[in-house]
């Protein structure tokens, strides 16, 4: 009877020890599986970050679309502007005007040189 009591003491605590270690190494698991999630919910707490970032740069880029289209529509009038222009040139209005204003120009003085000699004439 005794020596039956002592088999099931052995058998019992060499049970135990095998559990044991089994059991740690549940824990272990656990332990590195929650350093894991851990690792994990940080990475995504980074890219909830770098969404945030780019959400910035989206609204930044709608921004300078905007700023782009209308500078787009300034350009388009200027180069119409500039069409325009260039039709008057080769039409030669401008330079009949500039021939006429510089006739002008010469009558006006010829009358200031006219005007200011009388006016001489009258002070002295």
């Amino acid at each position: 009877m005794f020596g039956l009591l002592l088999l099931v003491n052995l058998v019992t605590t060499s049970t135990t020890t095998l559990v044991t270690p089994a059991e740690g190494s549940k824990e272990g698991e656990r332990d590195e599986e929650e350093e894991e999630w851990g690792e994990r919910d940080e990475e995504e707490e980074e890219w909830g970050e770098r969404d945030e970032e780019e959400e910035e740069w989206g609204e930044r880029d709608e921004e300078w679309g905007k700023r782009d289209e209308e500078w787009g529509k300034r350009d388009e009038e200027w180069g119409e502007r500039d069409e325009e222009w260039g039709e008057r040139d080769e039409e030669e209005e401008w330079g009949e005007r500039d021939e006429e204003w510089g006739e002008r120009d010469e009558e006006w003085g010829e009358r200031d040189e006219e005007w200011g000699e009388r006016d001489e004439e009258e002070e002295g």
